[in-house]
């Protein structure tokens, strides 16, 4: 081995080394060249760069404080490793994680130990734009092991060996673990992680995830560590395992997108155990013999918003077991050829369950049995649409308990889409399983149920229902007895309605589920009717972000179903205002104006304050004038593209499609300056919060106040490279 390793060195070579070391002992910057670099230089210039990493390690802990190595491009092949007290702090650089970068790759000789080991417990370490290989057919390590605080930025780890080393590991109890940028690939054969996470608090940002056909391997393995998820894609082989596998700890996911090609029964995303959110989340899953589900969750909560799931595979969209869930402005699709329902849940919980709004959950035409599945698990539909499956919905109940499904302001469509089906097809099919004492109630109000209704009951105390009101469904009342549950679904009772022809009730039946402009299902649920359980909130929107409710004659009104016919309402006359007397105008705060950024386009520091005397390589001046003495607040906005949903400006996704591009500002964090009168200026390191800016598009707002009160606003655009 090299650096510390070294152990041919005379007694002279030993002293001149300390000479070196002392001579050095105000520097902080070491260089490693492996064409041009000597082991012997004292490292401390691009004229006299060492030949080894390791080296530059060795000699870096002579010094005190912390250093950065930069190392040269070119191939590497040694075992890194930065663990003792004196590497406390350390940053290794290379020149790009790119063809023509920096490759670090692991020796030749069978061993178990990473390639890169960074941190001890308590020390912290920052590896940045490298390639990490694992190539060796007997090397079964690690790609890299972070152990204490660690950050990667824009490293990429490739692990071409067979064998259970994982790419990127984490297993510190304290400190944390962040990726930002770069890659993680497994190639055929490879059964460990492209991420493995074990206790350390952990944020993944902007990161390739990629398991190669023949890769038994997992995207993310979770097992205690809080995970924060953001702009990560995963691409899945013919044999991968799921693309994120958590069991204890929480995750947080956003703008993450899943191709899922294993023909593998096992699930995409599995999450249990502890709270979950998904925000943005695409699953295609393209392995057509494969049963598992895209999402599937064991014992947690969460909140899955703006989630997509489809492709051609056998296996529900989501399974969940025993949680209490949230899924808003979502889109889950079975395959056209799958047996199975778009949703399956089962709890024995007491809880709401599963709360579904202005969200989609389709399964094949005939799916069985049903394209909702509840078994003892309450749940709850809110300008939702529910299509396809031999049933709409179906709930059992056999726990000797009582469940409830309320289908609110919702539209189901059971077996062929844009026809009312014949039973055996059934829009909501209610039954109380065989166990004493058990009921299952469903509750449709405000909806539309194209299909007839069933309810059964299994045993002498058991009961069953379906209740109807101000909803167009089939006419329908059923007395209870010893093997049927009660229907009360009767058109001209509770404000029910049965519209046919389906054209007289929808614009394009099966396909679109917009109310025909002369129906009568149009302003006809009166404000109020719309009560939902557990303390739930209807939704003020329908499914594609139109406001749910408009005046008539100053009446609040809704229309039936999923969807409202926007325009049909009219307004009542605004109130008379009352006559109002001019303030005394406030003091005028700071105003600033000149407000540049040079230059416009730039690379954020790899370490150091948000206003820092940064090198010129990195960061941009801000400059600007300001009207009197003052503090300004400078916010850092993320600009992404967007699409109107409704008066809103959301995510693309399929349910604003047609949406006119807008633009999303998201707040990253802010700092402030005091400033003199006049001319301002100060150095912008491009960081926030003690990490980098993600390379990007951004607007840096101004805003100077005092005592005064706040001024006028001042943004100016720049893109971090």
């Amino acid at each position: 081995m090299f650096g510390r390793r070294r152990v041919s060195a005379t007694l002279a070579g030993a002293a001149a080394a300390m000479a070196i070391g002392a001579s050095a002992a105000s520097a902080s910057t070491f260089y490693v060249n492996g064409t041009t670099g000597s082991d012997a230089n004292p490292c401390t210039s691009t004229s006299a760069p060492c030949k080894t990493i390791d080296a530059a390690i060795a000699d870096s802990e002579l010094v005190p404080g912390t250093a950065t190595i930069h190392v040269a491009a070119g191939t590497y092949q040694e075992r890194v490793e930065a663990t003792g007290p004196a590497d406390d702090g350390i940053a290794i650089e290379g020149a790009g994680s790119g063809a023509g970068g920096t490759e670090i790759e692991g020796p030749a000789k069978s061993e178990e130990k990473p390639t890169v080991q960074l941190a001890a417990p308590g020390n912290s370490a920052t590896l940045s734009d490298v390639s990490v290989v694992n190539e060796a057919s007997e090397d079964t390590g690690a790609g890299i092991a972070a152990v204490g605080e660690t950050t990667l930025d824009d490293v990429a780890v490739d692990m071409r060996n067979a064998g259970p080393g994982h790419g990127v590991e984490s297993s510190e109890f304290g400190g944390s673990f962040t990726m930002r940028g770069g890659s993680v690939t497994l190639a055929k054969g490879t059964t460990g992680a492209a991420i493995a996470l074990g206790f350390a608090p952990a944020a993944v940002e902007g990161v390739s995830v990629t398991l190669e056909n023949g890769s038994t391997g997992i995207g993310i393995e979770d097992d205690f560590a809080h995970l924060s998820l953001a702009n990560t894609t995963f691409t899945l082989g013919n044999t991968a395992g799921p693309g994120i596998a958590t069991e204890w700890g929480p995750v947080s996911a956003s703008d993450v997108t899943v191709t899922q090609g294993s023909e593998e029964n096992k699930a995409t995303i599995e999450l249990g155990l502890s709270s979950m959110s998904l925000d943005d989340v695409h699953i295609e899953m393209t392995g057509a013999k494969s049963t598992g589900a895209a999402i599937e969750t064991v014992f947690g909560n969460g909140v899955f918003e703006d989630v997509e799931v489809g492709g051609a595979w056998q296996g529900p969209a989501l399974f969940d077991e025993d949680s209490e869930l949230t899924l808003r402005d979502s889109r889950l699709v079975a395959s056209a050829t799958s047996k199975s329902p778009a949703v399956l849940d089962e709890s024995l919980g007491e809880g709401a369950g599963l709360f579904v709004q202005r969200s989609v959950l389709q399964a094949a035409t005939k799916a069985e049995p049903a394209a909702l599945l509840l078994g003892n698990a309450n749940a709850t539909l809110d300008s939702s649409e529910l299509l396809g499956g031999d049933s709409g919905a179906l709930l059992i109940q056999e726990a000797g308990k009582t469940r409830t499904l309320t289908v609110a302001a919702s539209t189901i469509d059971a077996g062929v889409l844009g026809a009312r089906d014949a039973p055996p097809v059934y829009g909501i099919v209610v039954e109380s399983a065989g166990s004493k004492h058990s009921a299952a109630d469903v509750n449709v109000e405000g909806s539309i149920v194209l299909e007839r209704q069933s309810a059964l009951v299994g045993a002498a105390g058991d009961t069953a229902s379906v209740t109807c009101s101000n909803s167009d469904v089939p006419s329908q009342t059923q007395a209870a007895s010893a093997t049927e549950g009660s229907i009360a679904c009767a058109s001209g009772a509770s404000g029910n309605d049965e519209t046919n022809p389906l054209t007289a009730l929808f614009q394009a039946p099966g396909s679109n589920y917009e109310l025909n402009p002369a129906s009568a299902d149009i302003d006809s649920v009166p404000s109020g009717a719309i009560t939902l359980p557990f303390g739930l909130t209807p939704s003020s929107t329908d499914l594609v972000g139109n406001p749910r409710s408009e005046g008539v004659d100053c009446v609040t009104l809704q229309d039936k179903g999923a969807l409202e016919l926007p325009g049909r309402g009219t307004p009542c006359p605004p109130p008379p205002t009352e006559e109002t007397h001019p303030s005394a105008p406030k003091p005028q705060a700071g105003v600033i104006t000149g407000l540049t950024i040079s230059p416009d386009a730039f690379y954020a520091a790899p370490s150091g304050a948000t206003i820092s005397k940064a090198k010129r390589k990195y960061g941009a001046t801000v400059s600007y004038h300001d009207s009197q003495v003052a503090t300004t607040t400078f916010t850092v906005l993320a600009v992404s593209s967007g699409r109107r949903q409704g008066k809103s400006c959301k995510k693309p996704s399929k349910a604003n499609v047609h949406g006119k591009r807008c633009t999303i500002l998201t707040a990253r964090g802010s700092f402030v300056h005091v400033d003199d009168v006049g001319a301002n200026s100060l150095r912008f390191s491009g960081r926030l919060h003690g990490k980098k800016l993600t390379p990007g598009a951004y607007r840096l707002q101004a805003v100077a106040h005092d005592a005064a009160g706040n001024g006028p606003a001042g943004d100016k655009s720049f893109t971090i490279k």
